[in-house]
C-alpha cells in the first residue's frame, strides 16, 4: 500500500495544527502566571527557538530538492510527501504559538470618586 506514510502525517500535522491553536486560545484568554525558570534556561529557550527553525527549514530544502531534482518520486508518493510537509509547517507554527512571549497584561488602576466625577477647572 502505498502512501500509508502520507495517511499517518496528515492526523500527526492536524494534531499539531490543533495543539497550537488551543494553545493560542489559551494564552489570548487568561493570563498564566510566569514559572520559577531561572533566567539562563529562558536565555537558552530563546537562543534554540531560531536554531531549531533553521534545521526544520533546512530539512525541508532538502526534502523539496531531493524529491523534485533527484527522482524522490520513485521512493515516496506525492501524498508521502505532502504530508511531511505538513507535519513540518505545523510543527513550525506550533513552535511559533508555543515560544511567542506573551504581552504583560496593563496594570489596572482605579479611579477614584474624586476624579471620575469632578469636572472642576
Amino acid at each position: 500500500m502505498h502512501g500509508w506514510l502520507g495517511l499517518a502525517m496528515i492526523p500527526l500535522g492536524l494534531g499539531m495544527a490543533v495543539a497550537a491553536f488551543m494553545k493560542r486560545r489559551s494564552r489570548m484568554t487568561g493570563t498564566t502566571p510566569a514559572g520559577q525558570i531561572r533566567p539562563e534556561f529562558a536565555m537558552m529557550g530563546e537562543i534554540m527557538r531560531p536554531v531549531v527553525l533553521f534545521v526544520v527549514g533546512l530539512f525541508a530544502l532538502q526534502m523539496v530538492l531531493l524529491y523534485f531534482v533527484f527522482g524522490g518520486a520513485q521512493f515516496l508518493t506525492a501524498l508521502d510527501f505532502g504530508g511531511i510537509m505538513f507535519v513540518l509547517a505545523a510543527y513550525t507554527g506550533y513552535l511559533l504559538v508555543a515560544t511567542a512571549k506573551q504581552a504583560a497584561p496593563a496594570p489596572v488602576v482605579a479611579a477614584s470618586d474624586d476624579a471620575v466625577g469632578s469636572t472642576a477647572v
